[in-house]
């Protein structure tokens, strides 16, 4: 009875579209009440391939449940638990397409790997992982819940740093930036990887602005590697400016000053000179008129 209804199953899978390779294992449990006891209803092992391969014009594999509709688990060294193709002529399709209502169109869990990984051959061209939203809405197309660690270049059309006051707290402002600024060594230089093609970078050592600045550096608790929060540098550069500005600001006022001073005391230098000129000047008119006066008094 068992091994007709393995039959069955065999022939009924293969109606459906879903190829059953000779060397394949199938197993089905004994109770037909549809409650399989915690274990899988439907149970196909290939130890020389692939476990199900189906083809349709909808969906080759489609599986409903109240945990997991679809579920793979690769046991090798290597391989996948799951895996979706396309065929090169298909555009728009979907590999392995999931759908949400209210819940995780995806779940992906590692226990020391990948979760969730993709890659793309580097002969061809194409995108490993990709999301997609409609800009206008509130919904996204990507949201990490930690930290992110990129190896290359990070292509963006903007960025929005969240900012707002009501997820702040101990707010002061900055004080001595520009002592700071000075104090640090902006260099360039290239990766040592290459991985960006080997072009010339602009920035800081993490390990001198440590020294400085240490809430801008960050440690990778895997690879103990050092890495600088450049944006956390942009107030600091603001706050910077406007102490210089208030220092020019005070000179152009003090020299300003000195400068009213000094004309000032040019003016009064110059009406005390022209008097005196005058006088020197008029010193023969009076020398003259005094020997006419004496030559009248004599005749």
């Amino acid at each position: 009875m068992r091994f007709r209804m393995v039959s069955m199953v065999a022939s009924a899978l293969t109606v459906l579209g879903i190829s059953v390779a000779a060397q394949a294992t199938i197993t089905v449990p004994n109770s037909g009440s549809g409650n399989c006891g915690g274990t899988p209803c439907l149970s196909i092992t290939n130890t020389g391939g692939i476990g199900i391969q189906a083809t349709g014009s909808t969906a080759g594999v489609f599986g409903t449940a109240t945990a997991y509709g679809t579920m793979g688990t690769s046991t090798g060294t290597s391989g996948a638990g799951l895996i979706g193709q396309v065929s090169s002529s298909n555009t728009t399709g979907a590999a392995v397409m999931a759908i949400g209502q209210n819940a995780k169109g995806v779940s992906a869990f590692s226990n020391g790997n990948y979760a969730v990984y993709g890659h793309v051959d580097p002969s061809g061209f194409g995108t490993a992982i990709y999301g997609d939203s409609e800009m206008s809405g509130a919904a996204l197309a990507g949201y990490f819940n930690g930290n992110v660690h990129i190896s290359g270049v990070l292509n963006i059309n903007g960025t929005n740093y969240m900012s707002d006051a009501r997820l702040k707290k101990d707010v002061t402002p900055e004080v001595g930036s520009l002592k700071n600024l000075l104090a640090l060594r902006p260099v360039n230089y290239r990766w040592k990887s290459g991985a960006d093609g080997g072009q010339v970078q602009h920035g800081f050592i993490a390990q001198e602005v440590q020294k400085v600045l240490p809430d801008l550096v960050r440690e990778d608790g895997k690879t103990g590697m050092l890495g600088v929060n450049y944006v956390g540098v942009v107030p600091l550069v603001v706050e910077a400016m406007q102490e210089q500005q208030r220092v020019i600001s005070d000179q152009e006022a003090r020299i300003a000053a000195l400068e009213s001073r000094l004309r000032t005391s040019t003016v009064s230098s110059t009406s005390g000179y022209t008097g005196l000129g005058i006088a020197v000047g008029l010193l023969p008119v009076g020398l003259v008129l005094g020997l006419r006066r004496r030559r009248s008094n004599k005749d």
